[in-house]
């Protein structure tokens, strides 16, 4: 069952009484009830029915609807939509063409919630202990707040496309990658106050996955109500990334901090107030205060456990890249260690590392992930790992929206916390995969290139190049990658892009009206939710929430589906070509102007 809240129709009824009290046909008294009562006589005379006023405004205010595979819209739904038209002052004669014509409006996403509604039906019925309610199955598939189930659903397409193509976008899009609560405790979205990007600069020019994850990231910020904050890894931290040091690429973090620096700021992100560097030297803050940390420390610490690392495991696997097989025996030696880690107290108390005196589990926690994830047992690599691990603290209340790769590194973090006994954050996160551009599903992380599987299969940096799509790229590479890509990655890069463009050209009205008719070419529905989201500042916000109160409602038609659901919906149905061309005609548009911030 899902609750269909009495802000949208209270919503309706006042733009109905603003329209009629400017035209005199009442005056205005605040009784929505009798108000409601007013307007039956026109309201029957355009849908031709009878109507019991009072119990159709009580169902509204207070209804409750099932989902079912039944269609059940009748004069319910045609009433609303009825009293939606008369607010917008339309002829009587108008309703009844539009609403007889077989090209109606919103085609599309009718068919969208009809496709929704079969695959909720089947999933409901063969989970008989989920009570049938659509909150608590997403609920208990993605480990979240019932209650917030519809919020998430409305946010991310790819979840409720997972039950309506599953071959496509099975639930394992999300699966163990949703961290939302702390110790099992399904926190609601309203004990969040900010959400948290994380992002390093590059040493080489950054592909679009970084426009992406900027435009999912703010979409889901703006639909959840929270303050957006981005952590950028600064350039003395860059310094200190394994990558960068492979290609020798220092110098090239200057002009990508510049760069980054006009694009954060292009889309919103205000240094002093959201955006905030990750510096060895910014590591120190109050709530570092608890680890007894001066300036200097972090360097010491470092070196301890590059220290510990060579009495563990022998000079020859200190400062080099380590292979996947060495990790995977040193892995294996720590966890022998562990066993007998009573026989090692006397040798590695000499080891002072002060954050961890205490706890000689936390620090095998801490070599193990960084031999993992990182392969390399050096200062600077441990130096990079802690640097990040305290910035990150000072972030609480917060929700962090992130890759899957972050989440290596968060859990661990959390367990040296743990073993350490301070002070845990308030601290949740959503993991998304990576983004790839070719066929072979090479992925590359969104915040600095090479990497991901590209980094690891590809030691020429052109090869690199060839295999992702650069933001500096020309038209005819974007095509000959997107012509070999899966429908559901165009469909997820699409979107993304949409929602990146939203923030980007934020007032600049002839470039959304240009977006705009762009997709009319292939939609006109497409490009009406387009305009509505983005018509002034507050559209999104708005509605998004119409949306997402009504998704799992039999009235959710009423609601204007989200231009981020088109790309999802037109691959569903058939049309992944024309999504293909919306891409690459919209890439060439925002790429164009991105490029004038190099």
């Amino acid at each position: 069952m899902a609750k269909i809240r009495g802000s949208i129709i209270k919503e309706i009824f006042r733009a109905c009484i603003k329209k009629a009290s400017t035209r005199g046909d009442i005056e205005l008294s605040g009784n929505i009830e009798g108000f409601f009562e007013f307007m039956s006589k026109d309201i029957e005379g355009i849908i031709g029915e009878k109507l019991n006023t009072n119990t159709l405004y009580r169902r509204y205010y207070y209804g409750i609807s099932n989902i079912s595979d039944s269609e059940s819209f009748s004069i319910e739904k045609r009433a609303i939509d009825a009293l939606t038209h008369y607010a917008k002052g339309k002829k009587y004669s108008e309703y009844i063409k539009k609403y007889n014509n077989t090209k109606i409006r919103f085609h599309i996403s009718s068919q969208y919630f009809q496709l929704l509604k079969k695959g909720l039906v089947k999933r409901l019925k063969s989970n008989k202990n989920l009570n049938n309610t659509p909150n608590k199955f997403f609920g208990l598939r993605y480990g979240i707040n019932p209650h917030d189930s519809p919020l998430y659903c409305a946010l991310i397409p790819e979840l409720t496309f997972s039950i309506i193509s599953p071959n496509k976008f099975d639930q394992e899009y999300f699966e163990d990658t949703f961290n939302l609560g702390q110790n099992g405790q399904k926190k609601r979205i309203e004990d969040y106050q900010k959400s948290l990007l994380c992002h390093a600069l590059s040493p080489f020019p950054d592909t679009l996955a970084l426009l992406l994850d900027i435009g999912r990231f703010l979409r889901l910020s703006g639909g959840l109500n929270l303050s957006p904050n981005l952590l950028l890894g600064g350039i003395e931290f860059g310094k200190l990334n394994w990558v960068v040091k492979d290609f020798d690429a220092k110098d090239r973090l200057f002009s990508s901090n510049s760069f980054r620096r006009k694009l954060y700021k292009k889309v919103g992100f205000r240094e002093d107030e959201n955006l905030f560097y990750c510096e060895p030297k910014n590591a120190y803050s109050n709530s570092m205060k608890t680890l007894n940390s001066d300036e200097h420390e972090i360097d010491t610490i470092a070196l301890s456990y590059e220290a510990l690392s060579n009495f563990m495991f022998g000079s020859e696997y200190i400062r080099k890249r380590l292979t996947k097989e060495e990790a995977k025996f040193l892995e294996l030696k720590i966890e022998e260690m562990g066993n007998v880690k009573t026989d090692y107290l006397e040798k590695l108390s000499v080891f002072s590392i002060s954050t961890v005196r205490d706890s000689i589990d936390s620090q095998f926690e801490a070599i193990r992930s960084v031999l993992v994830h990182l392969r390399r047992l050096d200062k600077d690599t441990f130096k990079y790992y802690l640097v990040q691990r305290y910035n990150q603290l000072k972030f609480d209340d917060c929700l962090k929206i992130a890759i899957r790769r972050e989440h290596d590194f968060d859990s661990t973090f959390d367990k040296i916390d743990t073993l350490d006994n301070i002070k845990r954050r308030s601290f949740s996160s959503i993991y998304f995969k990576d983004y790839y551009f070719n066929e072979d599903r090479e992925t590359v992380h969104p915040y600095y290139f090479p990497s991901g599987n590209v980094y690891t299969k590809y030691s020429d940096i052109e090869v690199a190049k060839s295999k992702v799509i650069l933001i500096i790229d020309s038209r005819e590479k974007i095509e000959s990658l997107v012509s070999n890509l899966d429908e559901s990655q165009i469909a997820k890069i699409l979107s993304d892009l949409l929602s990146f463009s939203t923030y980007f050209y934020k007032g600049d009205h002839a470039k959304l009206k240009l977006i705009r008719k762009l997709l009319a070419v292939y939609c006109e529905e497409f490009a009406f939710s387009w305009k509505e989201y983005n018509s002034h500042s507050h559209a999104f916000k708005h509605n998004f929430e119409m949306f997402s109160e009504l998704i799992f409602s039999n009235v959710s038609e009423l609601s204007i589906l989200p231009f981020y659901f088109y790309p999802y919906i037109h691959v569903e149905l058939g049309n992944g070509q024309k999504m293909q061309k919306i891409f690459i005609e919209l890439a060439e548009i925002v790429f164009y102007d991105v490029k004038l911030l190099y």
